[in-house]
């Protein structure tokens, strides 16, 4: 059955959580799924969370580097395409996401963060 009509936001960090793995044994579920990814929520989660406290954190260097595979994946697929514009969202959420209670600047400079790498890696494509 085809569902060419079906748009979804990307949100791995919940994936990875879910499912207590980076789903390196699901590339093929993982890829069958690029076309229809429209947004990314940008944030980097782990297999026993939806949101790392630290994400310049080098003990998470993998777990990092798989998020940003993922992404990279799904832009280099619509950047092919031609799609010219692609949505994502910083997406480090507050309490109890963040493991600091109420901290709103921690909240604001880890998605400014973000935000930065993802220009960095991602020029080539933003």
């Amino acid at each position: 059955m085809s569902y060419s009509w079906l748009r979804l936001t990307l949100d791995i960090s919940h994936w990875f959580c879910v499912a207590e793995t980076l789903l390196e044994d699901q590339e093929d579920t993982v890829t069958a799924l690029i076309p229809h990814i429209q947004h990314l929520h940008a944030r980097i989660g782990h297999t026993q969370g939806p949101q790392l406290a630290d994400p310049g954190d080098g003990l998470w260097e993998y777990t990092i580097e798989r998020h940003f595979a993922i992404w990279e994946l799904i832009l280099r697929y619509h950047a092919a395409t031609g799609k010219r514009e692609f949505g994502i969202t910083t997406e480090y959420g507050p309490w109890p996401y963040m493991h600091q209670k109420n901290d709103f600047s921690v909240q604001f400079a880890l998605n400014v963060s973000m935000l930065e790498q993802l220009k960095r890696r991602f020029s080539s494509y933003l």
